[in-house]
């Protein structure tokens, strides 16, 4: 399987790299800067090159970029939302620049505006965002959310609601995170996950989905409350993750743990994995 976890790129980017080298990583996934800061500081051209040649040397098969927190795509606040846009183009054009294929971000949150009003408005920034970044190949992935607060996303249906909403859709996909899943409301048994898999294969295709984030939950199912937990510690156990590692149609695909930094605990978490397939 392609498992990997979450990196901090303290002190270089290409540093995330050794750091998941040493994890036993095969994909790491990075923030490409400061996540609570809006502002960008540039990117030379020694730090491409110092990144490139720390991935060629680690043998990472695929490096995967989150977006700063500090985005939201369905802001009701103008000034928020066009700085979203500007802030979501920057880091696309960055992971070309670096050559990483996918860049994960949340839907947003609608701010009391309503969950039709926010898909909406998040559609017309993904719109605005893949148009501006046209002359790349980054995909984007919309990713599930939780459910808490106003935050879209959080059902298959809003996610593919999306997807009709946006009429170039070649650049978009979906990373699947478990803990939102669950903390949603899907069971994540069996059927759960073969449900969940038949409805996205027949509205925008399985071959949408891109990336996993195993994450177990410190909630209960159907929470509405995002906090990731140890992988076999919460409320998911381990059974769901072993559906997923055993699907051959997912042999390939990165499968990132977002758990809790405690310790050599990411080191852990992918052991647990690891042991399940």
């Amino acid at each position: 399987m392609n498992l990997g976890a979450h990196i901090s790129i303290a002190g270089g980017l290409w540093r995330a790299l050794i750091r998941g080298k040493k994890l036993g990583c095969d994909a790491v996934q990075i923030f490409l800067r400061n996540q609570v800061r809006w502002d960008f500081p540039p990117l030379e051209e020694s730090q491409i090159a110092l990144f490139d040649r720390a991935w060629k040397e680690t043998g990472i098969k695929q490096v995967i970029a989150h977006s700063s927190y500090l985005i939201n795509l369905a802001s009701p606040d103008a000034k928020l939302w066009k700085r979203s846009i500007d802030a979501s183009v920057e880091e696309i054009k960055r992971c070309s620049r670096l050559g990483i294929p996918y860049w994960i971000v949340h839907c947003g949150s609608h701010g009391g505006m309503g969950v039709r009003w926010g898909i909406r408005r998040c559609s017309s920034a993904i719109a605005e965002i893949i148009d501006e970044t046209q002359d790349t190949s980054t995909i984007i992935l919309l990713e599930n959310t939780a459910g808490q607060g106003s935050a879209i996303g959080s059902s298959l249906e809003e996610i593919l609601d999306l997807f009709d909403s946006v009429k170039n859709t070649e650049r978009l996909g979906i990373c699947f995170d478990t803990c939102h899943l669950f903390a949603a409301g899907y069971r994540l048994d069996h059927k759960g996950w073969d449900r969940i898999f038949k409805a996205i294969d027949s509205i925008v295709g399985l071959a949408k989905l891109k990336v996993f984030h195993l994450n177990d939950s410190k909630m209960p199912f159907n929470s509405k409350v995002d906090r990731h937990e140890h992988i076999g510690r919460g409320f998911i156990g381990t059974e769901p993750f072993r559906v997923i590692l055993s699907n051959e149609i997912f042999e390939d695909m990165p499968m990132i743990i977002e758990t809790p930094k405690e310790g050599d605990m990411d080191m852990e978490n992918l052991k647990v994995l690891r042991s399940l397939f």
